[in-house]
């Protein structure tokens, strides 16, 4: 009996041993189908890696689109209000700017000289004319010089040229963007007055205007009669300030106020 029991110990053994060494023997059914098992888990974590890899890029892409549109819209808005803000300082200057001018010409007018005039202490011009247009309701101080520093306060009498009211050719320029907006609504026969620094009034008709190249352009003199000639940058809407188109406006004198002004009530 012990020999049988040792007998049936021995092929318990031996079976559980082959039992166990079927889930890794080829030829066990019990094997297969744990390693089928084993496949199938490390095929479903890998798809779930892939799975999870490609969500986590389609996310991840989607992130950078909204940052990217994020980004865009702040610069668009940056852009934009540092161009409003430009705009508003541009014509408040000009606004503020006429302002102590036409204080400026009223000392002219009073009998003070071009220094003791000035619009402020270290301004590096003064008014020589007042500019009105009845029909459009402008009025403007005109500023001695026609650089651009001028030019940012009011219309400028271009040196060289004939004083406004004189006889002669005079050339007057200004900022389409601001003081000088309004050529572009002038029409033939409007009329264009400036006052002198003596209080007289000479009176002008526009007779036409024209579009010119700066680089080409030319103006003759008119000792004979008085003349005045409105200059400003062209197109009036172009983001291009640089260009050498020019949009001129040609007035001439009517009679008899080229020789010796009228008197007009500017109020």
């Amino acid at each position: 009996h012990d020999a049988c029991s040792g007998q049936h110990v021995s092929e318990h053994r031996l079976s559980s041993g082959r039992r166990a060494a079927g889930y890794c023997n080829s030829r066990d059914p019990d094997g297969d189908f744990w390693r089928s098992r084993n496949r199938a888990g490390a095929t479903t974590a890998h798809t779930s890696s892939v799975s999870y890899r490609q969500a986590h890029s389609v996310r991840w892409r989607g992130v950078r689109r909204r940052h990217a549109y994020i980004v865009a819209v702040a610069v668009l808005l940056a852009f934009g209000a540092w161009q409003v803000g430009g705009a508003v300082w541009i014509h408040g200057k000009a606004l503020v700017a006429q302002m102590l001018l036409e204080r400026g010409w009223n000392a002219r007018l009073a009998g003070q000289d071009e220094n003791a005039a000035k619009p402020w202490p270290w301004a590096d011009t003064a008014p020589i004319g007042r500019l009105h247009v009845p029909r459009l309701k402008i009025n403007q101080v005109i500023l001695a010089g026609a650089s651009g520093r001028t030019l940012a306060f009011g219309p400028g009498h271009l040196s060289g040229t004939a004083l406004p009211g004189s006889r002669g050719h005079s050339i007057v320029s200004g900022h389409r963007d601001t003081h000088f907006t309004f050529l572009r609504d002038l029409i033939p026969d409007d009329e264009v007055h400036i006052q002198r620094s003596d209080g007289k009034t000479v009176i002008y008709r526009v007779t036409g205007h024209q579009v010119v190249d700066a680089r080409l352009a030319t103006f003759t003199d008119t000792p004979d009669r008085s003349t005045l000639t409105l200059v400003t940058c062209y197109p009036f809407d172009a983001l291009d300030t640089s260009g050498p188109l020019r949009y001129v406006v040609f007035t001439t004198s009517v009679e008899p106020s080229d020789q010796e002004g009228i008197e007009l009530d500017w109020h």
